[in-house]
């Protein structure tokens, strides 16, 4: 199993991430997750986040509903639970007609990771599970991602061999609470969850037993929590990572909204101080009308809706580190890197989607176009560069993790560049998402410039240089350093600016990546695109004080054998 990787800054995430913090001991509060695991590609997420809390002791996982009508959803679940070494979860499915959901993932994780052609009628049904379940766990919580179908039913079930209590009886005698993402607090339009089969979600508002607090965590929460597969997971093995590459239609930078992982939080973390969850109405009643509308009021009941504490940005760090925590394969950190491009067309390893199979690959962001060829100068033998047709494609490394307070880095590349007339991206940090760290391009007036981001909001400083330092046709060693709060751009060896970083730079944690040859953005596609040849690149973070002479030194040795003359 892979570890959980925990790298955190800010107090509230150290709080409600530290799996240490004795917050329940040895005697996690156990588990049962409703999903109807098909349409949107949150629910990856949200039971990827619950699997890594079940793998730390946090909560422990006694069984899944599937509740959709669609054929895979439990079979692609158990593909999802197998991927990752516990498809010893029981897996209960709903057999009826009632709800409808389209299917972008679960037949593709069934087919990939568990059971080819099994469909839901291999699962005991959702009824018999919910009630053997809760019958079997004593102060269980229920966390509802999909419609509460299946949680009608069990509501209004009749006693029988399982228990000889009535559903209601069994949820008053057995259910700690439940956490339900479905709604709009204190009202708003129909959402997903809640308009899939109204009469479901109006059974359970209505007839919930007074006793059993019941928390809904409602559309609006999740709308801007923006979250997402680490970049440098492998779909041919991660399961969330493939879930996400099916549904780019719906993503936006590669991310999606966390209306159902954050039902999930408040379901591990609970309420109020050092959470991420606040009540918003306490104690009250939930109407709900005949298209899923669903409306809060004060009147005393069980029903309570949840609204955040915490920012957006730190909830979407907490979800991005417990995916990241059962991600496949654990990537090795690469802080630093050397690359003199000398093995040809042998070096090069083509990659799907985001994903990198090996030290060094294209990124391959749609299935057509031409990739960037290896050219061999010739003399001496073996002197090889690569060559971009500007189509829209780079050069991508695995993520870099480190972590460095002061952000101290270094870059460089070897490039000539065909045209000077529109901006081109040697180097870059960057991904899908809502984070970055640094550009280094040209300008469409044919100078340097090296942008600097500042904030989670892509805010940035942009540092250029003067003159027409950028000759078409003609080799040039570009480098850059930002070292204790000094930004130095360099061009074969000589500075070009130096002067003081005006704003601290980001660390966003896991989800930077260094390219080369473009950048990453829009969802997905590259921009920026260079149109040239690169003969050697390299980077390192945690940079000292004479590893930029160290790099170039290297650099330039690189460019000497391949017989280039830098102007």
């Amino acid at each position: 199993m892979p570890t959980l990787r925990s790298p955190l800054r800010s107090p509230l995430r150290s709080s409600i991430f530290n799996p240490t913090n004795g917050r329940w001991g040895n005697n996690p509060p156990t588990v049962i997750i409703d999903t109807d695991f098909a349409g949107d590609c949150d629910d990856p997420i949200a039971i990827s986040v619950a699997l890594s809390a079940h793998k730390i002791g946090l909560i422990r996982i006694v069984g899944f509903i599937v509740s959709s009508t669609v054929v895979t959803s439990a079979p692609g679940l158990y593909g999802m639970l197998k991927a990752y070494g516990f498809q010893s979860i029981p897996i209960y499915a709903y057999q009826g007609a009632t709800g409808s959901y389209n299917n972008v993932y679960s037949g593709p994780l069934r087919d990939r990771f568990g059971v080819a052609a099994q469909t839901r009628t291999a699962y005991t049904d959702d009824l018999t599970g919910y009630r053997t379940l809760v019958a079997a766990n004593p102060g269980v919580t229920l966390i509802g991602i999909g419609a509460p179908i299946c949680l009608s039913r069990f509501l209004s079930s009749a006693a029988d061999g399982i228990s000889p209590l009535t559903g209601a009886q069994l949820i008053a005698a057995n259910v700690k609470k439940s956490v339900q993402m479905a709604g709009n607090f204190p009202t708003g339009t129909a959402e997903y969850n809640a308009s899939r089969d109204p009469a479901s979600t109006q059974n359970v508002a209505t007839n919930w037993p007074s006793t059993v607090p019941f928390w809904w965590t409602g559309a609006e929460e999740g709308n801007t929590v923006w979250s997402m597969p680490s970049l440098d997971a492998d779909p041919l093995l991660d399961p969330v990572r493939y879930a996400f590459d099916l549904s780019l239609s719906l993503l936006t930078g590669g991310r999606r909204p966390s209306w159902d992982p954050m039902a999930v939080l408040a379901a591990i973390f609970g309420v109020g101080t050092g959470t991420i969850w606040q009540v918003g109405g306490a104690n009250g009643s939930v109407a709900v009308d005949g298209t899923g509308i669903t409306t809060w009021s004060a009147t005393t009941g069980p029903h309570s809706y949840l609204t955040k504490l915490a920012a957006d940005a730190d909830i979407a760090f907490l979800l991005d580190a417990y995916t990241a925590g059962m991600q496949l394969p654990v990537q090795t950190p690469s802080p630093s890197f050397y690359m003199p491009l000398t093995e040809g067309a042998g070096e090069t390893v083509q990659s799907n989607n985001s994903t990198i199979q090996g030290a060094l690959g294209f990124l391959k962001l749609s299935e057509t176009g031409v990739q960037p060829g290896w050219t061999d100068l010739g003399t001496p033998v073996g002197s090889w560069v690569l060559n971009w047709p500007n189509v829209g494609r780079l050069i991508t490394l695995p993520v870099d993790l480190s972590e460095n307070a002061n952000a101290n880095i270094i870059g460089g590349v070897v490039a000539m560049m065909t045209a000077t007339t529109a901006n081109q991206t040697l180097m870059a940090m960057y991904d899908l998402g809502a984070s970055g760290q640094f550009i280094l391009r040209s300008t469409s007036s044919a100078h340097m410039q090296l942008l600097v981001f500042k904030d989670l909001l892509l805010n940035n400083d942009q540092y250029n240089s003067t003159g027409t330092d950028i000759v078409a046709s003609a080799w040039a060693m570009w480098t850059f350093q930002i070292l204790n709060g000094t930004v130095t751009l360099r061009k074969n060896g000589t500075n070009l600016l130096s002067t003081a970083l005006l704003n601290p730079m980001i660390r966003p944690p896991k989800r930077c990546r260094i390219q080369v040859g473009a950048r990453i953005t829009g969802t997905p596609g590259v921009t920026d695109n260079f149109l040239g040849q690169v003969a050697a690149f390299g980077f390192k973070s945690g940079a000292q004080s004479g590893d930029l002479a160290t790099l170039e030194t290297s650099l330039q040795a690189s460019a000497t054998a391949k017989g280039i003359t830098l102007s």
